[in-house]
């Protein structure tokens, strides 16, 4: 918005301090300018601006710039200082205040070599290379976007630059300049330039908006489009969409693609892909099971948000995660958030990201879990944990697909399939008012339940089977399986805890495992070999509870094993020491000592 700034037009031929007590310079009376908040300087064909340190910030474009770090301006260009708005070289449009105020121009005539229809002169060609270089070396794909334009600009002049990133839907727009560009650029041109592998260019009609004090008109005028294919890995990533007034020449549309192909990986890096194990289809013995993942495998292919519910452990990233690798989107990435583990304070700037200075603490531009997971699958776990305000953020995501970053001022469109887990029933927490209605809504399009794995058996074994496997390469532990008594405690344990209690267990019998290539009764806790139900205490054993100190239940679970081991040697002590692996007389005191009744 047009601010309380009045100037005319000017030539700069030395700097320009911009300030609220600045001398010799431009003078803003405003409390949210610094007393020596920026300075505009010539520097070749062109001005370049830089921000002193200002305790609000400099911004260009919708972009706040980095502190003492010179920015080149381009025709058209906005810079917001406090309330006011400068513009640099502007259009005969741009001198019509929106608002009944004057805005101050800053304008210089630019060199023959920069005029219609002239090739870039050697200084600026020169200037582009050095950017590039320095782009195609960046390890951050922000930091390589943000030379790789830079470069652009200081040889093509062009009004408006788009970085298209291939997704599953097609090319969509990943970076723009200006923020917040709308560009229409025939997709004909874009598959025809990925086809070819070489920049192509045409004419291309662009809608521009004409603003004045009681409305806005939008009118077509005449463009050209350069599209430039980007290449990482030798397959195919993105776009460069290059957007200005005049035609371009044999010799640009040669330098753009150069400078694409070299810059590429850089600006478009690969994707982190799902290994083996986090890809592995889940367990689905039980009739249970088999819907859930039969509705699972129904939803994969489309984009439609996906709410999974169930109890705590019960598997439902697990669900996720094969969701994401049977969908066309397995090539992207798979980023997992919990909820209701982020600080209140930080769930905005987790969840959409932030621009450096938006608040205390943030050094640096840090892109959000969305734009992270930008041609992928983000899951949002324990969603009914989200605060109130995000809750309405996250609902204006979801229909627009595109995110704010805290402290920016121009949306990220982002394409990204969102599925969301909670333990929580939401459609009563909507009711109770703790959950928005309309979200609720926008999340269950397609519904997965997950029953507690007391109510599926049948998965029981085989998940231990699995954790067994995996849990043991990576301790290090191996076992053959599970004996018989292990395997009946197993099958008998309600599973408070549900998956990650098995888990958890299975570990712990690999880490604490005594002799033998099978995992024993005795390796398994005793929460598992003699759980705690609900009908009180009684006899102990794997069928019924056991309460009291931690010395009582090891005691009970002793007596059962020896109880269990006489019961299969059919009475004979000396196979029962054995193959309890203690002594005969050792036998014969535990006999008595637990009162064991040996012809039971």
């Amino acid at each position: 918005m047009f601010g309380p700034c009045r100037g005319v037009a000017r030539e700069l031929d030395a700097p320009l301090p911009v300030g609220r007590a600045t001398e010799g310079g431009l003078q803003l009376l405003d409390d949210k300018v610094s007393r020596e908040h920026c300075v505009i300087s010539p520097e070749g064909p062109g001005h370049v601006l830089k921000d002193l340190g200002s305790r609000n910030g400099t911004w260009l474009n919708g972009e706040r710039l980095q502190a003492q770090v010179p920015v080149r301006l381009r025709p058209g260009d906005h810079v917001s200082v406090g309330e006011s708005v400068l513009v640099y070289e502007p259009s005969f449009d741009a001198l019509r205040a929106r608002d009944g105020e004057s805005t101050l121009v800053l304008t210089r005539t630019r060199p023959e070599s920069a005029r219609a229809g002239a090739a870039p002169g050697p200084d600026a060609l020169a200037r582009a290379g050095e950017l590039a270089l320095r782009a195609a070396a960046c390890t951050s794909s922000e930091a390589a976007v943000g030379l790789f334009f830079e470069a652009l600009e200081s040889a093509l002049q062009p009004s408006a630059l788009v970085l298209l990133r291939l997704g599953p839907q097609g090319p969509r727009p990943r970076h723009t300049r200006p923020q917040g560009t709308h560009l229409t650029v025939s997709r004909e041109l874009v598959d025809a330039a990925l086809r070819t592998g070489r920049a192509q260019a045409m004419p291309e009609a662009q809608a521009r908006p004409e603003h004045d004090a009681q409305s806005t008109r939008v009118r077509r005028a005449d463009a050209f489009v350069l599209c430039a294919p980007l290449y990482a890995g030798g397959q195919p990533a993105g776009a460069l969409c290059i957007l200005r007034e005049q035609s371009f020449h044999d010799e640009e549309l040669s330098l753009a693609g150069a400078l694409a192909l070299a810059v590429g990986p850089s600006l478009c890096p690969p994707e982190p892909r799902a290994t083996p194990a986090t890809a592995q289809s889940p367990v689905a013995e039980s009739a249970n099971m088999r819907e859930a993942m039969r509705v699972a495998a129904a939803a994969a292919p489309v984009q439609s948000t996906v709410l999974i519910t169930g109890e705590s452990g019960t598997g439902k990233e697990e669900v996720a995660r094969s969701l994401h690798a049977l969908g066309p989107r397995s090539r992207g990435p798979f980023i997992a958030v919990n909820c209701g583990a982020i600080p209140a304070e930080l769930a905005e700037s987790e969840l959409f990201g932030h621009e450096k200075g938006a608040f205390t603490g943030a050094q640096s531009t840090r892109e959000g879990v969305f734009e992270q997971a930008d041609g992928g699958t983000l899951f949002l776990d324990e969603v009914g944990d989200l605060p109130a305000p995000l809750q309405v953020k996250l609902l204006r995501v979801l229909q627009d697909r595109i995110v704010h970053r805290v402290g920016g001022r121009a949306g990220i469109p982002v394409d990204v399939r969102v599925v969301a887990a909670t333990h929580r029933d939401l459609k009563e927490a909507a009711r109770a008012g703790t959950f928005r209605e309309d979200l609720y809504w926008r999340l269950n399009v397609v519904r997965i339940h997950l029953s507690p794995l007391r109510e599926r058996p049948e998965d029981v074994l085989p998940l231990a089977e699995r954790f067994l496997a995996t849990l043991g390469a990576r301790l290090g532990r191996r076992a053959s399986g599970f004996t018989a008594e292990a395997r009946d405690a197993l099958r008998a344990c309600p599973w408070p805890g549900n998956v990650r209690q098995l888990a958890n267990a299975i570990e712990r019998a690999l880490v604490l495992k005594g002799p033998g290539e099978q995992v024993g009764l005795m390796d398994l806790p005793p929460e598992v070999v003699a759980p705690e139900r609900e009908g009180g205490p009684g006899t102990p054993g794997p069928a019924s509870g056991v309460q009291g100190t931690l010395a009582e239940v090891i005691r009970a679970v002793e007596r059962e094993h020896i109880a269990l081991a006489l019961k299969r040697a059919r009475g004979v002590k000396s196979a029962a020491a054995e193959s309890l692996g203690i002594s005969r007389p050792t036998l014969d005191r535990k006999i008595e000592e637990y009162g064991i009744d040996l012809y039971a």
